[in-house]
């Protein structure tokens, strides 16, 4: 501090030069004699350490800085709301979720998801908003996959796309922690057999985890529905099952087919998608009852209080 302040007290050194010149010896007094005759040598000889305590100066500030700065993250972690409370289940409860455009990313820590956090498409019609689990708008994307894809999901969320078997799990199970109950609605539409605007809606749907093989629940078709043939109910989830009985010799796609082999299923909204309605049946591509082929669909799920 005194090196520091040495810059400042010229005028106290000469005096104590000049104040003890009785006991100075020839050595002191030719050390004091340069500053006598050069009278910048005091400002010289005090910039090193003027340096020295500009340097800690600025040191001591961003050290000051970087504390305030760590201190701030610490406390935004400690504020943050703690799994599973406030976790965002679906687009019902979107408002603890990221919005980026029309979409909403939704974090997972508690069903055991490939990823933490997955991107979901919300539909805010027909009283919703409804979460979108899968959509076939056209034929550009492959639903013809192994299990695991169908386990993580594919696809583009603004056009075809397989929202996950486990995401599906996760949006149906955290239905039941809200002790609520879920509902699924399908959207059909086949301009080309002038079959449009088809719904088929249930109640209740669950589906269940990897170790029950993504075995689904439906119950309670709504009086809105306005199509015959059932979705599937009590099977497990496979991709590309043979079935005897079937035409096409196997189905394409991961659907809940079946568990006995000579059952041909009304429904399998995961089969191969063309573009004009087939001439024949063909059990390897989408359909849903007898309208084959060139379906447009959506599927979507949403908490409701019972």
């Amino acid at each position: 501090t005194d090196r520091c302040e040495m810059d400042n007290s010229s005028s106290e050194f000469n005096t104590a030069v000049e104040g003890d010149t009785k006991v100075e010896s020839e050595v002191s007094r030719e050390a004091v004699e340069p500053l006598a005759t050069n009278p910048n040598a005091e400002e010289v000889a005090a910039d090193p350490y003027r340096m020295r305590c500009y340097v800690t100066g600025a040191v001591t500030v961003i050290a000051i800085v970087l504390i305030y700065v760590a201190f701030y993250f610490v406390l935004q972690s400690a504020t943050q709301p703690l799994l599973p409370n406030d976790d965002p289940a679906n687009c019902t409860t979107s408002e603890h979720s990221i919005r980026t455009r029309n979409h909403y990313i939704i974090t997972n820590q508690r069903f055991g998801l490939s990823s933490d956090e997955f991107k979901v498409r919300c539909d805010p019609s027909n009283e919703g908003p409804w979460t979108l689990i899968q959509r076939r708008e056209n034929n550009k994307t492959d639903f013809d996959v192994d299990m695991n894809e169908y386990q993580r999901g594919f696809g583009a969320i603004d056009s075809n796309f397989w929202l996950g078997l486990d995401a599906i799990h996760y949006l149906t199970a955290n239905c039941r922690e809200l002790k609520q109950e879920c509902s699924l609605w399908i959207d059909m539409n086949n301009t080309a057999e002038e079959w449009t605007n088809k719904k088929v809606v249930y109640d209740h749907f669950y589906v269940s985890g990897s170790t029950d093989n993504y075995k689904i629940s439906l119950s309670g078709r709504s009086k809105i529905t306005t199509v015959s043939d059932e979705m599937p109910n009590g099977e497990e989830f496979s991709v590309r099952k043979s079935n005897a009985a079937a035409t096409a010799k196997q189905f394409t796609g991961g659907w809940w087919f079946s568990s006995n082999d000579q059952d041909i299923p009304s429904s399998n909204l995961n089969g191969i998608m063309n573009s004009a309605p087939p001439t024949q049946t063909n059990y390897s591509l989408l359909f849903w009852g007898n309208t084959q082929g060139s379906i447009q669909v959506e599927m979507k799920l949403k908490c409701y209080e019972k």
